[in-house]
């Protein structure tokens, strides 16, 4: 278990990655009857999804303009 833990201590509060590897985690010291899960429940943090960076429509106007120019796509 202090392996387990040491490792979802390892993942960025707030991840994605954090919280599918203390679920998967969990599953697993159950499974082999690893005792102490209740100390993975403890790291889990609110998942905040990462802000986009999103083109703006000149952006994506000027890429499909550039994509029409090009025969190879067309």
């Amino acid at each position: 278990m202090d392996l387990l833990v040491a490792m979802g201590e390892q993942q960025d509060p707030g991840s994605r990655t954090r919280q599918e590897f203390l679920k998967v985690a969990k599953r697993l010291a159950k499974l082999v009857e690893i005792d102490g899960t209740e100390r993975l429940d403890e790291l889990k943090t609110p998942y905040e999804p990462a802000v986009r960076d999103v083109p703006d429509d000149e952006d994506i106007g000027a890429f499909i303009g550039v994509l029409n120019d090009d025969d190879t796509w067309v």
